[in-house]
C-alpha cells in the first residue's frame, strides 16, 4: 500500500485516493473499497510538495513551533519514503567523498598506540547509552531507558535531533566515529549522506551557517557545487553529525547556536546530531533529545583491554593487567575502569611500572596530561585554549591548592556561592587578577572536565582526582612545612577514610612524610599517653569505643579501626596493624555487652534481643541466643579495678594486642628518630665518584 503523508491537502493524487476510498450516502451499510485506478497497473510518478497552503495556519507557523513528539513522528515516517522510495539518485561525487571520509576517520591513532594505524573498528566498543523519558501520567516525573543503537534507523527513529553527551574521554568522538562508518556502510539501503563536521573548526564567525558547512565539507567532496550543496539540503536525505560542541570557543557558541537553530528551521526534514560534554543542561537545543553515554562494564573493560593489544611483544604483561583488571581494579578504580580514555591511562602506567596501586599518583599526573593535552592532540592538532588564560601547568598549581583548601574542609560538592567562596581563597593566595569564578568553572568543567555540574551541585569528576591534586600540593611545599599538614588527617573523618590523598603524598616524598609528619604525630601522642596513664590513655585516645564480638555476631568494623586516619595509614605502611585479641585472654569481658542478638523462630532470622515480642516465649519458647557485641569502657575498666582486675590485668599483659601495638609505635617512633639525627660521615659525598 502506498502511505501519502502532508500536514494539508495539497497533493491532487493523494486526495483522488482518499476521495475514492469514501462511500456514496446510498451504501453505507456496503463493506468500503478503493474507487481508484491508481496504482493499478503502470506506477504514477508522484510529485511531493513540502509547500503548505497559504489560507492554512501552519503557513506562518515556524517548525520549531510544532510540538516536537509530533514532528519526530511524522518526520521518521517521510524520512522512510524520501530514503528508501523516491530519491534514488546519486549526487555527483557522493561516492567518493564517503570513500575519503571513511579513509580519514577509519585509520586514526591512540593514545596507546601513537604511531599505528590501526582500523577503527578493531579496536572500538561501543558504550551502552541512556536516555530519560517522561513519565506521560506524572509531571516532573522521569525514567532512565536503554537505547539500543544497532543501525542508523535506532537512532533516528528515536528522534531525527540527539545529543550524545558524556563526560571527557567515555567515548563521544569514537562514537560519532562509529555512527559515521556505519551510515556510509548503510548508504546503498538508506540513502543517507554522512556530513561529519568537526565543531573544534569553528573558529570565527561565519556569514552564513550554510558557508561553514559547505567549506567544512568541500575539502572532502571537491565536486559538490554551492547549487548542489543547496539541492542536497533540500532533500532531506543528510545525517549531520556535529562532533564536539564543547570545543567551540565560548565567545562563538550564542552565534553559532543561533544560527545552528536557523539552519535546522530550515532544513528540518534531515537528522542531526551533536556530540558535546555535558552542559548544565541543552536548553538552547530544545528540540534535542539528549542520549547519555555510560561507562565501560566490566565484561566491556576487559574486552577493550584484549582488543588494542597494547603490548603484543609482552603477553605475560598484558595479561597480568588483564587478571587484576578483572580481579581487583575494576572494583577499586571503578570510574577510570569505565572510561575508555583513563582506562588507557591506567594501562600506560601499567605498562611503564608494571603495578598500579603503588604509582597511582603518576597515574593521576598522567591522567590530567591527558585530560588537558594528548585527548585534544588526537584530534587533528587542535590545543583547547583555557578561558582563565593559565597556561596547564599553571592551572594544576592553583586547582592543587583549591583542592587542598576543599580536602581540608571535608567538601567533596559544591553549590555555586561555595565555588566562589574557595576561588576567592585561591586568588588571595596567589593575587590573581582578571580572572572571575565563572572562567575558573567553565576550564573545570568543559575544558578540562576535571569537574562536572550534577542539578545544582559542582563535583569532581571523581574523588580521587581531588586527592591527588591535595597530594600534588602538599608535595610541593618545602618538607619542613609537612608538619603543618598533619592535622589535616589526623581526625576521625569519614570522607577520608580509605582515600588516597596521605598514600600518594607518602609516595611522592616518603622520607620526608615520615619525618616531618609520622615521627611528630608519634612524639606528641606518646608524650601525651606517658604524662597521663600510658596504655590506657593510649587505648581511649585512638579507639574510643572499641567493639569485640562473639558468635555469629561481627563487630562494627570503624568503631575497631582507629580514630585517626594519620595513625591508620602509619600502622598500614610499616604492618603493624593490630592482631585481634583472643576472647580466652580477657576474662571479664562479659561486663560489656552492648547488643545480644537471638534467632527468632518466628521470623526465622537472628534479631536483636530487645525486638523480641512479649508473647514470644508462650508460644516458640525461650530464644536462642547467637552472639554478643561487647563496646570496652577502657577509663571504666581502669578505675575499678576492684570489679575488673582480671580484665584490666589482661589487657595490659605483655602478651595482649594492645600492649604490643603500643609498644610498636613506640619502637617506630625511635628507629625514626634515630634516622633523623644529622650524619656524623664528614666525607664528602662527591668523593665516592672519584
Amino acid at each position: 500500500m502506498d502511505y501519502i503523508v502532508v500536514y494539508a491537502q495539497d497533493n491532487t493524487i493523494g486526495r483522488k485516493t482518499i476521495e475514492g476510498w469514501q462511500l456514496k450516502k446510498d451504501e453505507e451499510h456496503q463493506v468500503g473499497k478503493l474507487r481508484s485506478s491508481i496504482g493499478a497497473s503502470i506506477p504514477q510518478e508522484v510529485e511531493v510538495s513540502f509547500a503548505l497552503p497559504a489560507s492554512s495556519d501552519l503557513a506562518s507557523m515556524r517548525l520549531s513551533d510544532l510540538d516536537p513528539e509530533s514532528l519526530a513522528r511524522g518526520h521518521a515516517i517521510l524520512h522512510s519514503l524520501l530514503h528508501k522510495e523516491t530519491l534514488k539518485e546519486e549526487f555527483p561525487g557522493c561516492r567518493s567523498y564517503m570513500e575519503h571520509i571513511a579513509n580519514k576517520y577509519n585509520y586514526i591513532p591512540t593514545i596507546l598506540q601513537k604511531e599505528a594505524f590501526r582500523p577503527f573498528r578493531s579496536y572500538y566498543i561501543p558504550n551502552k547509552v541512556m536516555m530519560r523519558v517522561r513519565d506521560p501520567k506524572r509531571p516532573f516525573t522521569y525514567w532512565y531507558e536503554t537505547v539500543p543503537i544497532t543501525d542508523i534507523d535506532s537512532l533516528v527513529n528515536v528522534s531525527p535531533y540527539l545529543v550524545l553527551s558524556g563526560s571527557g574521554g567515555l567515548g563521544k568522538s569514537m562514537m560519532m566515529r562509529n555512527i559515521l562508518l556505519t551510515a556510509i556502510d548503510e548508504y546503498d539501503a538508506e540513502g543517507r549522506i554522512p556530513l561529519f563536521i568537526p565543531l573544534k573548526d569553528y573558529d570565527k564567525p561565519y556569514d552564513s551557517f550554510t558557508d561553514y558547512i559547505f567549506e567544512m565539507v568541500s575539502n572532502l567532496w571537491p565536486d559538490l557545487t554551492a547549487d548542489g550543496m543547496e539541492t542536497l539540503l533540500k532533500s532531506g536525505k543528510v545525517l549531520f553529525l556535529f562532533d564536539g560542541l564543547d570545543e567551540i570557543h565560548a565567545s562563538l557558541l550564542a552565534a553559532f547556536t543561533k544560527q545552528m537553530n536557523g539552519f535546522i528551521d530550515r532544513y528540518y526534514m534531515n537528522s542531526f546530531i551533536i556530540s558535546s560534554r555535558p552542559y548544565t543542561n541543552f536548553q538552547s537545543f530544545t528540540r534535542f533529545s539528549v542520549l547519555e553515554l555510560q561507562p565501560f562494564t566490566k565484561a566491556q573493560a576487559l574486552e577493550f583491554v584484549d582488543r588494542v593489544n597494547y603490548h603484543a611483544e609482552a603477553p605475560k604483561l598484558q595479561a597480568r593487567f588483564r587478571s587484576l583488571l578483572n580481579s581487583t581494579l575494576y572494583r577499586t578504580h571503578n570510574s577510570f575502569c569505565g572510561n575508555p580514555l583513563l582506562l588507557s591511562i591506567m594501562i600506560l602506567t601499567f605498562e611503564l611500572d608494571a603495578d598500579v596501586p603503588t604509582v597511582k599518583h603518576k597515574f593521576y599526573q598522567e591522567a590530567y596530561i591527558v585530560l588537558s593535552r594528548r585527548h585534544d592532540a588526537l584530534k587533528d592538532g587542535y590545543s583547547r585554549e583555557l578561558k582563565t588564560g593559565w597556561k596547564y601547568d599553571k592551572f594544576a598549581d592553583y586547582f592543587a591548592f583549591f583542592c587542598t583548601a576543599t580536602y581540608r574542609d571535608g567538601k567533596v560538592s559544591f553549590d555555586y556561592i561555595e565555588m566562589e567562596k574557595y576561588f576567592k581563597l585561591l586568588v588571595k593566595k596567589y593575587k590573581l587578577t582578571g580572572i572571575s569564578v565563572d572562567d575558573f568553572i567553565y576550564d573545570l568543567t568543559n575544558n578540562l572536565c576535571l569537574m562536572y555540574l550534577d542539578g545544582m551541585q559542582y563535583s569532581f569528576i571523581h574523588r580521587s582526582f581531588q586527592e591527588y591534586f591535595c597530594a600534588k600540593f602538599f608535595n610541593s611545599q618545602l618538607d619542613e612545612q609537612l608538619t603543618k599538614v598533619i592535622p589535616v588527617f589526623d581526625q576521625d573523618n569519614t570522607t577520608k577514610k580509605g582515600d588516597t590523598a596521605l598514600q600518594m603524598l607518602y609516595d611522592m616524598k616518603p622520607k620526608a612524610v615520615a619525618l616531618y609528619m609520622f615521627l611528630p604525630y608519634l612524639e606528641q601522642l606518646i608524650e601525651r599517653c606517658e604524662n597521663a596513664d600510658g596504655l590506657w590513655t593510649f587505648l581511649e585516645t585512638i579507639y574510643p569505643d572499641y567493639e569485640m564480638a562473639d558468635g555469629d555476631c561481627e563487630a562494627d568494623e570503624d568503631n575497631c579501626a582507629p580514630s585517626s586516619n594519620l595513625y591508620a595509614f602509619i600502622l598500614e605502611t610499616y604492618h603493624l596493624e593490630m592482631d585481634v585479641p583472643f576472647f580466652d585472654e580477657l576474662e571479664g569481658y562479659g561486663y560489656f555487652v552492648e547488643e545480644t542478638y537471638v534467632y527468632r523462630e518466628d521470623i526465622k532470622q537472628d534479631d536483636l534481643s530487645y525486638n523480641v515480642p512479649s508473647d514470644y516465649e508462650e508460644m516458640y519458647g525461650e530464644p536462642e541466643v547467637t552472639g554478643h557485641v561487647y563496646q570496652l569502657d577502657w577509663e571504666r575498666i581502669d578505675n575499678n579495678r576492684g570489679l575488673y582486675g582480671d580484665l584490666a590485668r589482661a589487657i595490659e599483659s605483655p602478651d595482649s594486642a594492645f600492649v604490643k601495638e603500643y609498644e610498636a609505635i613506640k619502637c617506630l617512633r625511635d628507629n625514626l628518630r634515630e634516622k633523623a639525627k644529622p650524619s656524623d660521615d664528614s666525607t664528602d659525598f662527591l668523593d665516592d665518584m672519584e
